[in-house]
């Protein structure tokens, strides 16, 4: 697989919004499809739809930026070993 410029893009986009707290942009970037899931890091935090979607985000987005909580671009050279072999079994 090769890198994709324009997800790349997208993504620095999504992640400036949550960096800065802005609910309004960072919702603009999301699927509007009804069958959009998004899973937070609490258990109630389990969306389904992108009204239940938005009304999360806009609830808790603006703790974000307040918290001063900054999100970056992912540096997979440091999570991931140079080659990857997977180790999959069928049995």
């Amino acid at each position: 697989m090769e890198p994709s410029s324009e997800v790349r893009a997208a993504y620095l986009r999504l992640v400036a919004a949550m960096s800065r707290g802005d609910a309004t942009a960072f919702t603009a970037m999301l699927s509007q499809e009804a069958g959009a899931v998004l899973i937070g890091t609490a258990p109630e935090e389990w969306m389904e739809g992108p009204d239940a979607i938005g009304r999360l985000v806009r609830r808790a987005m603006p703790a974000l930026g307040r918290a001063g909580l900054t999100f970056e671009e992912p540096r997979l050279d440091r999570i991931l070993p140079r080659r990857i072999s997977p180790r999959w079994r069928c049995s």
